[in-house]
């Protein structure tokens, strides 16, 4: 009976070790490919724009943090450009976006030549690129840049998205970030400033 007991304990220690171990190699094998969306993002980006100027008054960084703030309340579609290229090249100002997600307040668009936002009345153009989160609002402008900096295929904020969800999808960007170190999973040797 002895022997039938402890024969048992070794097969449950070892089912659970099989499947820790299974866990760990699926997150390892998740982890591999959030790091490659968000290499293939930052690539994306960085061939898109080219350098800027900076202000005189600000440096490199305050001027980053700025565009990125700024693009969340300027309708100008340029500054959710400038704010997606200030993104790819210093990857700490994303946690600034983490809070307007769960702010729906309408913002606006203008000057978004070639792209159309879903379910928003836009004029339809040829070749224009369709954009599901809804760009008119802080917390779809946010999940937006979120997605163009990373490459993480998250949860749309569209135009019919109930507001009630918003936190939940603030929890799970929180956590996907917190999971890769902000990044510093993906990007352990280079700092990625200019």
């Amino acid at each position: 009976m002895r022997l039938v007991v402890a024969g048992l304990n070794v097969a449950i220690a070892g089912g659970i070790a099989y499947a820790a171990h299974g866990m760990l190699v699926a997150r390892q094998a998740q982890r591999q490919s959030d790091c490659a969306a968000w290499d293939a993002a930052d690539a994306a980006i960085q061939r898109d724009e080219p350098p800027r100027g900076l202000s005189q008054h600000l440096t490199a960084s305050d001027f980053d943090q700025w565009i990125v703030k700024n693009a969340l309340d300027d309708s100008d579609m340029q500054s959710l450009w400038r704010a997606r290229s200030s993104l790819a090249s210093r990857r700490e100002l994303l946690a600034l976006l983490l809070p307007a997600l769960r702010d729906f307040t309408f913002v606006g668009l203008r000057n978004a030549r070639d792209l159309i936002v879903e379910g928003r009345e836009m004029p339809t153009r040829d070749h224009a690129v369709l954009v599901m989160d809804d760009l008119f609002t802080r917390a779809g402008r946010a999940s937006w840049l979120l997605k163009q900096a990373t490459g993480h295929p998250a949860t749309v904020i569209g135009v019919e998205t109930d507001p009630r969800q918003l936190p939940e999808i603030a929890r799970d960007w929180r956590g996907w970030l917190d999971g890769l170190d902000g990044g510093d999973a993906c990007f352990p040797v280079k700092p990625r400033s200019r």
